[in-house]
């Protein structure tokens, strides 16, 4: 029994995964815009603006974070896709004789 490799479903994944990535920023300018807005807090909460949007700039820059790492990993899945399917392609004519 050997091992197999599906590269349509490799397609498949590396699509979906840039899916995912592509749905985060528009979710991200709102959090983006709030902790450059800390003034609005109002009076009352001023004093913990800096904190908060500091908090708020640490979950922007690991969303983004998020969002190139899966661009990446997509990315290096449509490549190896690539490679295995020129491998299979090259087996295929070696055995078939073409």
């Amino acid at each position: 029994m050997g091992f197999g490799t599906n590269t349509d479903e490799m397609a498949q994944v590396a699509g979906a995964l840039r899916t995912a990535a592509q749905e985060v920023p528009p979710r991200v300018r709102p959090i983006e815009a709030a902790a450059n807005e800390g003034a609005g807090l109002g009076l009352a909460h001023g004093a913990a603006a800096k904190e908060y949007a500091g908090g708020l700039r640490k979950l922007v820059a690991a969303a983004t974070s998020f969002v190139t790492a899966t661009e990446d990993f997509a990315r290096r899945l449509e490549q190896t896709k690539g490679g295995y399917q020129w491998v299979e392609n090259r087996n295929a004519r070696t055995v078939g004789g073409k």
